[in-house]
């Protein structure tokens, strides 16, 4: 319970926006720094070293930090500008509607808020702006009775730039101790009318409008106007960034206050270093990486970054990814032969990647295309965060597939209007998965071989047709988070470790939310609770079995899965009057046919889609078709059938690796999926590569 709470006492400190704006002030995590300190480093460094909250260092650091946090909400006036966007509504009704960013500072307002998004920083290009709000479509940004929430199927979208013609309000506060110019640089599309004071001030079209200012506190209200796509908004004081030069705040604040906001800006970075420094000290402490270590990390870690930098199209660029096998060649002493040391080695050069590939993206918003899969789950994001309806989510029943939409806004929430936290929590699924195939293949393999197969789930994707999928904003990664954390779960639970294995229940419950078709790999997840001499000759073999497997451990899985099923279907029946866990979905539409009548069984033309709908799985390829790059995913399909038909040596591959990884076929004799090539495989890449691995080990013990 003790390291729960410091758990979450950290997350809390360190993320919780801060009233005193200033670098490291919480979300929203709008620069480069928070998305590599914040949301990279110190989630890292909480896997790798998590007994450094237990530390007294850590905990009085996070306790002044989460002081100084509550301490200000209470007694000071937010930092920062209020911000208003405003789009026009369709040209029948005329006048503006106030588009709400994604600001955590202001999500709680209620409806509609006096901020759409406090100003912290000046804004160069029109994605820059809070104006997340121009791909929710018209009349979506209102409270919609449930019976016409449904479908939100073709709207009447927006005017995309551009096209379109919006505003820009800002109003606040601007404190400074000596007599200066306050200026606002402008671009060709952008227009300034409004009053310092009372002095009015106007321009645009590129100009730079200047007002001197004298010492004290001063009133800023403009209203911009924004057309085309040339956008800019940079205020300055002295020719310095306003929010960094002076206090800036919604309201006039003055003496004990004023300080606090121009020293307070600094207090919450000097803690979140410190913490962040004093973290790596220990770890490096306890676990003391030789030089040739830290060289192969400090190399893969440039390769990798350059990677992420080269774009999704560079062969060369994926192919760099197979830096991570620099940990392979390089001595790991005992203190790092475990999962923790694998995590070192293939996750700080993969997460070097991810923060590459991530910075460009950081607090610049996305504009989805109309109708696409991304954009349905914004909207339905902003339904349930924006609007309230936490359990309706946007849709009675779930045609698309239900929790990324969820997810989708919590990630809003760290990362604002940007859609770089898509990036991060993508890289973390991936690198999660990978240390799936780490944990079972170190197992019998040793320390080596499991690296290695860490190595080739990364790698395997990189490579394949999947690759441009991080970030892309779609459900398949965060599925496989879902069942990589479920299977560790239950892999580590044992015996005696029965929390463990109720937390697995909540991640297959999670992962079925997710994906809806993975109900079968789900129902089956309880087999890696069998020993790993439970071999696959045992299929069949009910007393060895039993007596194999850890009954406490998949009594507590399936108690806790039966009930997120069920709270699901108990859903289901709220809104529709049918407990189920599949009415209103899309089931019917993508299913293939199989087993829906007694006829389909006999049906030449339904096996061959089916047929079909499992390669296309296995292959990584849609249509299906052989391809080198996916050989090991191939393989393990092919060796874990082999297996349960006890083929010599792929017999003694584990039983409940292999039945898990056919499972996760098994959703391909129901229904099939289209487009995004290469999405549907992203879950069975891990427990193939594994299957893979497993057997080389088992190959080098028969010859040895």
């Amino acid at each position: 319970m003790s390291r729960l709470v410091w758990a979450i006492a950290f997350a809390v400190a360190v993320s919780w926006p801060g009233r005193v704006i200033g670098p490291l002030d919480g979300a929203p995590f709008d620069t480069r720094a928070e998305l590599l300190i914040l949301a990279l480093a110190l989630p890292a460094l909480w896997w790798f070293h998590p007994a450094f909250l237990r530390t007294t260092a850590a905990r009085v650091l996070l306790a002044v930090l989460l002081a100084w946090k509550i301490g200000a909400a209470a007694l000071l006036t937010q930092g920062g500008w209020c911000g208003q966007f405003l789009m026009p509504n369709p040209p029948a009704s005329g006048h503006w509607r106030l588009g709400r960013s994604w600001d955590a500072r202001t999500i709680w307002e209620p409806a509609p808020p006096s901020c759409s998004a406090i100003v912290t920083r000046s804004y160069t290009r029109p994605t820059e702006f809070p104006g997340w709000m121009i791909n929710v479509p018209y009349g979506y940004d209102r409270w919609l009775r449930r019976q016409s929430a449904d479908l939100l199927n073709l709207p009447e979208e927006n005017p995309r730039l551009p096209a379109g013609t919006y505003r820009f309000d800002v109003r606040g506060a601007l404190a400074v101790d000596g007599r200066g110019t306050l200026s606002f640089e402008t671009a060709p599309g952008v227009s300034v009318e409004g009053v310092v004071d009372s002095q009015p001030i106007a321009g645009g079209g590129g100009a730079t409008i200047a007002v001197p200012l004298a010492a004290g506190s001063h009133m800023v209200d403009v209203q911009i106007g924004l057309v085309g796509r040339d956008w800019k908004f940079v205020p300055l004081w002295n020719g310095g960034d306003v929010f960094s030069a002076a206090v800036t705040t919604l309201e006039p604040v003055r003496g004990l206050a004023r300080i606090a906001h121009h020293v307070g800006r600094w207090i919450a970075p000097v803690l979140v270093i410190t913490l962040l420094g004093w973290w790596i000290a220990s770890a490096v402490v306890l676990y003391q990486p030789t030089a040739a270590i830290l060289t192969a990390l400090a190399l893969a870690a440039a390769i990798m970054a350059w990677a992420g930098t080269a774009g999704d199209t560079s062969t060369v660029a994926r192919l760099a990814v197979g830096s991570l096998a620099a940990g392979l060649v390089v001595t790991v002493p005992e203190r790092l032969r475990h999962a923790r040391g694998a995590w070192l080695l293939v996750g700080v050069p993969w997460l070097a990647m991810i923060a590459a590939k991530a910075a460009p993206a950081v607090g610049r918003f996305t504009l989805y295309l109309p109708g696409d899969d991304p954009q349905t789950y914004q909207r339905f994001a902003y339904r349930i965060f924006m609007q309230g309806f936490w359990l309706e989510g946007g849709q009675t029943t779930f045609w698309n597939q239900p929790l990324y939409r969820w997810i989708c806004g919590i990630l809003h929430l760290f990362f604002g209007d940007s859609s770089v936290g898509e990036i991060v929590w993508d890289g973390f699924g991936l690198l999660a998965g990978a240390m799936f195939a780490f944990i079972i293949v170190d197992r019998s393999g040793g320390f080596r071989m499991g690296l290695a197969a860490a190595v080739a789930v990364l790698l395997t994707i990189s490579l394949g047709p999947n690759w441009y999928l991080i970030g892309r904003g779609l459900s398949e990664i965060s599925a496989l988070l879902w069942i990589s954390l479920a299977s560790c779960s239950l892999i580590a639970a044992g015996d005696t470790r029965i929390p463990l294995a109720a937390l697995a229940g909540v991640f297959g419950a999670l992962a079925f939310y997710t994906r809806m078709n993975h109900l079968p790999l789900v129902l089956l997840l309880g087999a890696l609770t069998l020993r790993e001499q439970v071999d696959a000759r045992s299929l069949g073999d009910v007393r060895r079995i039993w007596g194999g497997a850890s009954k406490r451990a998949a009594a507590a899985y399936y108690a806790v899965l039966a009930f997120g099923l069920s709270a699901f279907a108990a859903r289901t029946w709220y809104y529709t009057g049918a407990f189920s866990l599949f009415a209103g979905t899309s089931l019917g539409f993508n299913t293939i046919g199989l087993g829906t009548s007694l006829s389909s069984w006999w049906s030449i033309d339904v096996w061959r889609r089916t047929i079909a709908s499992v390669l296309m799985l296995a292959t990584v390829q849609d249509p299906p078709r052989f391809d080198w790059r996916s050989i090991l995913v191939v393989a393990g399909v092919g060796l874990s059938a082999a297996g349960l038909l006890r083929v010599p040596i792929a017999a003694r591959l584990p039983l409940g690796v292999t039945v898990v990884c056919l499972a996760s076929v098994a959703g391909g004799l129901v229904v099939r999926g289209s487009a995004y090539p290469g999405r549907f495989s992203l879950h069975l890449i891990p427990l193939a590569v594994t299957v893979s691995m497993l057997m080389a080990v088992r190959l080098r013990e028969a010859m040895a």
